[in-house]
């Protein structure tokens, strides 16, 4: 069997270079995959994770499935929503159309590229441009948004489902990251612009990671985001794909219902002539970046594993409360199995009714009634430690709660 050999999304180089591997952990049969594989291209520079043929096959099984239905059962706290305005939805919707209105009116016809269950169309409809249409892969998210009215078909970046030239505007908000081929995405939301149409990208700031914090190696624990961008590579993808630049942005994306920002790229193009890659290509301080970057979550990484060994030795039994990225990352790479773990648990439904770590299925909150008095409780979802500790009021728990 011929060994699988990663090439650059961006330059299709093959002289690749790992920087980084990195365990995250899984949910028992989930199809995401569990260790990230950081890439860079030593031709043209650019970071992304080497997944395998096999893995993309599963991660598209994933979102069309796995990660759809978990979403939509947040808890109403954590979920997205439109109905209060200055929510964080809202800001990251106000900052994209800021950027969007000098291009647009109300007559443009918008296609939202990735759109979920179609929150951005319902807000661009309330604002007055109400040609705005979506498409997205999963079912269950075209379905759900189908109910609320939101008109949205079912369709990938790289094939959307419309003829050519239909569009004044294309918007790819963090879309692109996602992508295993960035490039043909960029080809196909050319072929359905009219001439001069308007396509907007928003993308994790891969130069920033280590700028704004929020948890270890958080950035690329959202295994999801296979591209890791910067603006010159962002812009030597869109040139090979037939846009000009207009404008470009550092901003913030506010994540996690507010609770943290992450650093982000928004980008203005326009549909124009294809350039030369090899005129566009350009190496960068992006590894030497990522390698700053990486060498102080390790760091991080190290103060935990100590903290963990500690929990380890005490022999007390142990709750966990936030079956998440980071509780995988800590179950994995810092040494969280090797504890005493009597109870999993999230508020989450579909993580209760489907989701088990090594064969121990996930409780609800209320299982820390029956904890024993010595029993550590772990709070592992770091965006929502403050709600966690106001909710174990309920459930009359008298052990120690800790934090990481």
């Amino acid at each position: 069997m011929t060994a699988f050999r990663p090439e650059c999304p961006i330059c299709q180089g093959t002289r690749i270079r790992r920087i980084f591997y990195l365990e995250c952990g899984k949910i028992d049969r989930s199809r995401l995959y569990s260790k990230v594989r950081l890439n860079v291209c030593s031709r043209c520079g650019h970071g992304f994770n080497g997944i395998t043929p096999r893995e993309i096959r599963a991660l598209n099984m994933y979102y069309c499935r796995d990660y759809a239905r978990e979403n939509l059962c947040l808890p109403k706290k954590m979920a997205p929503s439109l109905g209060k305005k200055g929510s964080y939805v809202f800001q990251n919707y106000d900052r994209a159309l800021s950027i969007l209105l000098p291009y647009l009116n109300f007559q443009s016809k918008i296609l939202d590229v990735g759109c979920g269950t179609g929150n951005l169309i319902h807000y661009l409809v309330r604002k007055g441009y109400d040609q705005a249409v979506g498409v997205d892969m999963s079912a269950i998210y075209v379905d759900e948004a189908q109910k609320k009215g939101v008109p949205v078909r079912r369709g990938k970046a790289e094939e959307l489902p419309f003829d050519n030239q239909m569009f004044d505007a294309v918007i790819m908000e963090q879309v692109l990251e996602h992508v295993i081929n960035p490039a043909r995405a960029f080809k196909e939301a050319r072929r359905v612009l009219k001439n001069n149409g308007i396509l907007f990208v928003g993308v994790p700031d891969a130069a920033r990671y280590g700028d704004i914090r929020f948890f270890d190696f958080y950035w690329l624990l959202i295994r999801e985001h296979i591209q890791h961008f910067d603006i010159h590579h962002l812009n030597a993808l869109a040139g090979y794909g037939g846009f000009e630049l207009l404008q470009n942005q550092r901003n913030e994306h506010v994540l996690l219902n507010g609770k943290m920002s992450m650093p982000n790229l928004s980008a203005i193009y326009r549909s124009g002539r294809c350039c030369g890659l090899s005129r566009l290509v350009c190496k960068n301080d992006l590894a030497f970046r990522f390698e700053k970057y990486l060498a102080h979550e390790s760091g991080c990484l190290s103060q935990k594993r100590e903290k963990i060994k500690k929990l380890e030795k005490s022999g007390r039994p142990v709750c966990v409360w936030g079956i998440g990225r980071e509780f995988l990352y800590l179950y994995e790479s810092a040494g969280l199995k090797n504890c005493k773990i009597t109870a999993l648990i999230d508020a989450n439904f579909h993580k209760q009714k489907f989701s088990k770590i090594n064969g121990m299925p996930v409780a609800p909150p209320s299982i820390l009634r029956t904890a024993d008095e010595d029993s550590v409780l772990l709070i592992t979802a770091t965006a929502y430690v403050e709600d966690i500790k106001r909710a174990i009021r309920n459930y009359d728990f008298n052990g120690k709660i800790m934090t990481l």
